[in-house]
């Protein structure tokens, strides 16, 4: 029995924190609760030898997602800060991403015959607001319930007073999509749903489709565009979805939810009519959503009117259940791939959670381990002994994820004791470490019994479901704590371009994980064996991070929560058909989806540039494989491909749209891998693509002979990767990168004795700097373009003009611009586009000269918006330029408004407001792991030099020599001390 006491010091034991040791107790909790501020702190935490600092989040905090859990290639789990599991991609749902349905607690307790479900907070925040007029110049002064933080306040639903034009008579319910409206069963029972729906107006040919679910899992669904057979005289029925009417007798526990959803399906959103009646089936007691609406309260009894048809569904909602318990509080500090939670409840046995997935740089093998250790540390803080159950709760893939509706079980017994669970296409394994008391189960799903009476019994799993419960019977004498280890495991090997189970896409591809781990059985049982050395080892490593008194305290935090975008966005496929021959069985073929939810696109080219350096650091063999992929899909003109393919298909390549920056993407990535390894193997491999690519790119325009060099392409039709903005003949952000790329292709052509190519490196180089300061110099900084033909110019300040100076830079090369120039430009930037005071989160990528917002089409960046890696990129040039505090600044502003005021810490975007912090577009952007280029540039460095011995990458890859034997050999959990200002 793992236990050990709580309040009784153990002999000799000394926790090293700072440079003072300190006797102590053992440990009552994984890391310090009491912080008295939010924001990064430094505090002391099990397993470390040193403090560690991060920002602990609590449940009234707006965490966007919680960290995701997994390694390189296996997908991975969100582990919610309020206790839940959020977003899953372990069963091959990507694009989009599964779980999104009902969210159920990830543990509960039992002791004494209470049950406290360890989740918590305000889950399901709604956000329609009651207007008295909705959409007036169109519906008259209707009332309703809208989403007024829009300025046009849709989507809505409202019960029509008869006053608009359209085909909505009074006394009908209707809403402008994306909407949902949730029914709330009040019994148990059978219900029959009735009802239909109708467009209400004949407009662009829209199209909207609609969906009813129980419990988040889709019963029917179909279409509805306007037509004349349905109108609200007869509304399309629901029995005309695809499961047909015996779809709409369903049978429901009571609090189960029947929801009917609305989203374009075409053209755009519009108004639907909705009539909807459900009717308990025996006894005739009937809810109509028209007769029972209510314009004062929302929810109004049975009935929600709701705006996100995707927003999840939570079991545990505040005022649900009251006698199923929550925590007053979950402390959530996430530290990839590591999340610990301190749950406060007001059981007499206190319960803390340290999650993690195997994921070690360095070490490929074990970072692709697809499974999850669940520690949870059972305290008994009484004076008394004390018995009961902690339960884990998993319910498995959706049917379509599974590819079938059969389940095969099979218990396992030994260091590893729990159940198999198979299915065609995606399978797992759950149970605990070691000989516990171990009871297993069905999905204790939305079956309120099952989850109050666990400890007694638990449900009987059946052939046609996929979810497992797993329980363990405790003792804890008084004053002792107990750590059960659950594991889940698991392997879907196979996944579809289209990015999700049910698409239609036919390639289909096989995760290299798979030929490693393809069974989860064996894998539960490595994994528990392994797991406290796995552990040392990932604590190990962060702690070289933790410990490095060169980085400011909030960038330490930042790298490590930083890598969590492999296993966001990470893929590595095994060399089989449809990839071509030239994949190496050892390569496969490694790549990254560009974001996921937002731009779903494999290897997005200048996406590498920004954000490939960790996987560079940590996992060459992978950059090494994508590069491969970049050189066999290039065209014999010398262009790069733009991307592998789309959503997650990694053999359908395409040209770029940006073609005036995307060749520089290939040349800078090879030169990267060849600085960071030094092996020149790897250039003799590659030379021929960056020479080819090289040449590409200065032959863009030839009308404007030599001065081409900085051109955008003939026709200024295809655009830089600051994409969507008009842009005209030379243009000082492309001529940047341009000349960068001279200096590295140069580089490689004297290495590789081609003379004559490093010789036309240099005429070009020369071309172009001098166009650069003849027709593009304006005094206080670079013009944005000028068409030399025509004269049109733009004085418009670009604040991420001097991207090329960091490159050459950070290559360890010489500037592309006069240095006088850099520091003109740099210190105008300073005024306009970075000035903390006008741009408190971050850079703002278009301004004017003297500060005022710029006029013209800057696409999604508008006058007042950022782009996180250039943000970076900026606050790097004024580092490498000596402007430490400043640069620093631009880079923490950034970081700031991601982790502290937004909780954006794993859902970090690409575009927002500097000015006012609304968020503009992007999720999980790949493009962000730039910032594991800021430690070699705080350090003076160029790319490499965090790699040499002694470097904090170097470090980081061998842990043992960094931290000594306490964090790799001394006790495996050591407690937390109190709170420790950060410094």
């Amino acid at each position: 029995m793992n236990t050990r006491m709580i309040f009784v010091s153990w002999a000799g034991f000394l926790l090293f924190c700072g440079s003072v040791a300190h006797a102590i107790e053992p440990p009552a909790k994984l890391f310090a609760t009491d912080r008295p501020e939010s924001g990064w702190v430094q505090f002391c935490a099990a397993g470390y030898s040193e403090p560690v600092c991060g920002v602990v989040y609590r449940l009234k905090d707006p965490v966007t997602n919680g960290m995701a859990l997994g390694g390189v290639d296996t997908g991975c789990l969100d582990l919610e800060t309020n206790g839940t599991f959020g977003y899953s991609t372990i069963f091959n749902s990507i694009v989009p991403r599964g779980g999104a349905a009902l969210r159920t607690p990830i543990l509960a307790l039992s002791v004494g015959g209470k049950t406290w479900a360890l989740c918590g907070g305000e889950m399901s925040k709604l956000s329609l607001r009651h207007v008295p007029a909705w959409l007036e110049w169109e519906l008259g002064a209707q009332p309703a319930w809208a989403n007024t933080a829009s300025a046009v306040p849709v989507p809505g639903w409202a019960k029509s007073i008869g006053t608009s034009k359209y085909d909505i008579p009074a006394g009908r319910v209707f809403c402008h999509d994306p909407g949902i409206v949730r029914w709330t069963s009040p019994i148990a029972g059978e219900i029959q749903i009735s009802g239909g729906l109708w467009a209400v107006r004949n407009l662009d040919g829209r199209v909207q489709k609609w969906q009813l679910r129980k419990n988040g899992v889709p019963l029917t669904e179909g279409q509805i565009a306007w037509a004349p057979d349905f109108t609200s005289a007869s509304p399309q029925p629901y029995a005309m979805g695809n499961a047909g009417a015996g779809a709409l007798k369903v049978a429901v526990h009571e609090e189960d939810r029947i929801e009917l959803s609305l989203e374009v399906a075409a053209v755009c959103g519009d108004h639907v009519g909705v009539d909807l009646k459900i009717t308990a089936t025996g006894n005739g007691k009937s809810w109509d959503l028209a007769a029972d609406w209510s314009d004062a309260q929302n929810p109004n009894g049975v009935w929600t009117y709701d705006d996100s048809p995707n927003r999840p569904l939570y079991l545990f909602e505040p005022g649900r259940y009251p006698h199923v318990q929550r925590p007053k509080e979950i402390h959530y500090w996430g530290h990839y791939p590591v999340a610990d939670l301190e749950y406060e409840t007001d059981a007499p046995v206190q319960v803390g959670l340290r999650a993690w997935a195997p994921f070690i740089p360095g070490d490929l093998r074990d970072s692709m381990i697809p499974g999850i250790v669940l520690e949870t540390h059972l305290r008994n803080t009484t004076t008394e002994p004390q018995g009961g159950t902690i339960v884990m709760n998993f319910p498995g893939p959706t049917l379509e994820e599974a590819g079938t509706d059969r389940f095969q079980r099979a218990e396992l017994k030994g260091d590893f004791t729990g159940v198999e669970v198979q299915a065609t296409a995606a399978s797992y394994a759950l149970g605990v470490v070691g000989q516990e008391k171990l009871r297993l189960g069905g999905d204790l799903g939305q079956d309120l019994k099952a989850w109050t009476s666990f400890a007694q019994s638990l449900p009987v799993p059946q052939p046609n479901q996929a979810g497992s419960s797993a329980a363990v019977d405790v003792s804890l004498p008084a004053g002792q704590e107990k750590v059960v280890g659950f594991v889940l495991t698991w392997c879907a090997p196979d996944w579809k371009a289209g990015g999700a189970p049910t698409a239609k896409a036919s390639n289909m591809f096989t995760h290299m994980y798979a030929k490693h781990y393809p069974s989860p059985a064996e894998t539960a049982k490595s994994l528990a064996a392994t797991h406290e050395s796995l552990l040392k080892r990932i604590l190990a490593w962060q702690q070289v991070i933790y410990a490095e008194k060169q980085l400011p305290v909030w960038l330490r935090d930042a790298l490590i929560n930083n890598l969590y975008m492999i296993t966001e966005t990470g893929l590595w496929a095994q060399a089989k058909p449809p990839l071509g021959e030239w994949v190496r069985p050892e390569d496969g073929l490694f790549g990254m989806i560009e974001s996921p939810r937002d731009c779903p696109q494999v290897e997005c080219i200048p996406c590498s540039l920004y954000g490939n350096i960790p996987v560079v650091y940590f996992f060459p063999e992978l950059a090494l494989s994508t590069l491969r992929g970049y050189k066999n899909y290039q065209y014999p003109d010398g262009q790069v491909v733009w991307m592998f393919g789309a959503p997650a298909d990694f053999a359908a390549p395409v040209r770029p749209y940006q073609v005036a920056s995307s060749d520089v993407c290939m040349v800078e990535m090879v030169d990267k891998m060849w600085l960071r390894t030094g092996d020149d193997n790897l250039l003799k491999e590659f030379y021929d693509g960056c020479k080819r690519a090289t040449i590409h790119a200065m032959n863009l325009r030839p009308d404007y002979g030599e001065k081409q060099v900085i051109s955008m392409p003939t026709g200024d039709k295809d655009p830089e990767w600051v994409e969507f903005v008009p842009l005209y003949g030379l243009v000082s952000h492309v001529g940047g990168l341009h000349l960068a790329q001279l200096r590295m292709a140069k580089r490689m052509a004297e290495k590789m004795g081609d003379s004559e190519f490093a010789k036309q490196c240099d005429k070009w180089f020369e071309a172009g700097s001098k166009a650069m300061e003849e027709d593009l110099w304006a005094g206080t900084h670079y013009l944005l373009y000028h068409e030399l033909k025509s004269g049109k110019k733009s004085e418009v300040l670009m604040g991420c003009q001097l991207d090329g100076e960091w490159i050459a830079r950070f290559h360890g090369l010489p500037g592309v611009f006069r240095p006088d120039r850099v520091k003109t430009t740099l210190d105008t930037i300073s005024k306009a586009n970075a000035d903390p005071q006008h741009c408190p989160y971050g850079m703002r990528v278009f301004s004017n000269a003297d500060g005022s917002k710029a006029e013209g089409e800057f696409a999604y960046w508008g006058n007042t918006g950022t782009f996180s890696p250039e943000g970076f990129m900026l606050g790097m040039t004024y580092l490498y330029n000596g402007q430490f505090e400043f640069g620093q600044d631009v880079i923490r502003r950034t970081m700031d408004y991601v982790v502290v005021r937004q909780g954006y810490t794993w859902d970090f975007p690409l575009v927002w407001d500097v000015e006012n912090g609304n968020r503009v577009y992007g999720s999980d952007y790949y493009q962000n792991m730039m910032l594991w280029s800021v430690p070699a540039v705080m350090a003076g460095q160029d790319l490499s030099g965090p790699c040499k011995p002694g470097g904090l990458v170097d470090r980081i890859l061998n842990p043992g020599e960094a931290v000594g034997p306490d964090i790799l050999e001394g006790p495996f959990f050591v407690s937390a001390p109190p709170y420790l200002p950060a410094r």
